[in-house]
Formats: C-alpha cells, structure tokens, sequence
C-alpha cells in the first residue's frame, strides 16, 4: 500500500505537470483552427456575394440587349440556389424579393428591392452603415463608349 501512495505522491505533481502545460496549447490549438475556418467562410460568402452582383450586372444586361449567354445564366441560378441554402436569411429573403421583380414593369419596385438586397448583404458581411444613409441606388451598369 504505501509503496501505490508513494507512487501517486510522485506522479500526480508529474501528470499536473504535464497537464498545465498541454491543456492551454490544446486549447490556443483549436481556437486557432476555430478562427482560421470563420475566416475562411467569411472570404468564401463574400466573393459568393461579389460574383452574385457580377453575375446580376452581367445577366440583366445581356437579357435587355437579347444576348443571353446560357453559361451566365446557369451561374446564376446555381449561385442564387447556393446563396439560398447557405446563407443568412436577411439576405435569402432580400434576393427573393428581387428575382420576383424581375420581368415586372416597375422599375422603382425592382430598384428598391435590389437595394434591400446590397443593404442586406453588407449588414451580413458586418459593414458599418448608418441608418438611412444607404443610398437609393438600383443595379448599376457601366456603358463604355467604343
């Protein structure tokens, strides 16, 4: 019996020991994987949202001058398909709400509704807006003189 209790009397302080020293690194270990993964989705969601506008810019306007390019379009639907299953439901509701616009008369209603679209996408990348200060914008296209 004594010979057990003087073999705990020496080990424990051995295995506290050791176990002061690797619980920390385990644990700084796994924070950093942690935060590198939330890193990773967050560049991940927001070039999904770039390419989203990219591809909304591009598709619209080849739709308005009759040029569809089916690969765009296939993006599109697969990139809206993705945003829809993956990403925050601000944003998912928002881009419902302008794809419903799209083919409608209503140009004020398709522009407010792209608005709340990007207005939605930065609260979801955390950008700082203040309150009513967003503008009133639609979806912009640049047309370049040849």
């Amino acid at each position: 019996m004594n010979v057990i209790s003087d073999l705990l009397k020496t080990c424990i302080p051995t295995i506290i020991g050791a176990l002061i020293v690797i619980i920390p690194t385990a644990i700084n270990k796994r924070m950093d994987i942690k935060q590198k993964r939330e890193e990773q989705r967050f560049q991940d969601k927001q070039k999904r949202y770039i390419r989203l506008i990219s591809l909304l810019v591009k598709v619209l306007r080849t739709e308005k001058n009759k040029q569809s390019n089916t690969e765009d379009i296939d993006e599109l639907i697969s990139l809206i398909n993705t945003i829809n299953i993956t990403e925050n439901l601000e944003v998912v509701k928002a881009l419902n709400d302008y794809v419903n616009t799209w083919g409608k008369k209503d140009d004020h209603a398709q522009n407010n509704a792209y608005r709340l679209l990007v207005k939605s996408i930065r609260k979801d990348l955390s950008i700082d807006d203040e309150k009513d200060k967003f503008p009133d914008i639609g979806l912009i296209e640049i047309n370049v003189k040849q």
